[in-house]
């Protein structure tokens, strides 16, 4: 829509039968000023909302041209299955809104947000964990100590001639993966 001047937003018609006089009824007869084009009012009558209107569903088209654009753009991307990034973020602004507290006062106030963020990264922990297990991304305990098995065999067979270096690396092995388990009793 082009844009029109003040003088011409608020021009009277100079013919009662004008086709763009604007339709508005008033005490005692039909309001004389040219209606804003594309509607049926004048600025006073309605014709200022016409064009806000017009004006924010044009802005709202060019924000979902956006959101389309930046969906294909996410969906195409090789991380799409991968929530950890939206993990990173809930904790980067729980983080974010700990700082911000000075004393128990404060931590009172804000303890319903932080608790809900505690919970939301907690479900997206969940869902993170439910996808790559259903895509095979994740390896249970008995696959990692199968492949420190596999390991071990090949630093023995390499290290035939040298059974102490081959020994020291294999207890390495072994308190890594008990490291592990100790770490896991802990968190229960």
């Amino acid at each position: 829509m082009e844009e029109l001047s003040k003088a011409e937003l608020y021009q009277r018609v100079v013919d009662p039968a004008d086709p763009n006089r604007c339709q508005a009824n008033m005490a005692f007869s039909q309001c004389n000023i040219r209606a804003v084009p594309g509607t049926k009012y004048c600025m006073l009558h309605g014709g200022a909302k016409a064009i806000a209107s017009k004006k924010r569903k044009s802005h709202n088209m060019y924000r979902l041209g956006k959101w389309q654009e930046r969906v294909r753009e996410m969906g195409e991307s090789k991380n799409v299955k991968s929530l950890r990034d939206e993990i990173g973020i809930l904790r980067m602004l729980l983080e974010e809104r700990f700082a911000t507290i000075n004393n128990s006062t404060e931590l009172l106030i804000q303890s319903h947000t932080l608790s809900e963020l505690i919970l939301k990264i907690e479900r997206v922990v969940l869902s993170c964990h439910k996808v790559e297990k259903s895509m095979g991304d994740l390896i249970d305990r008995s696959e990692i100590i199968r492949f420190a098995d596999l390991l071990n065999s090949a630093v023995q067979e390499v290290l035939v001639d040298h059974p102490q270096l081959a020994g020291d690396i294999s207890e390495k092995f072994q308190a890594i993966i008990q490291g592990d388990e100790d770490d896991e009793e802990n968190s229960d």
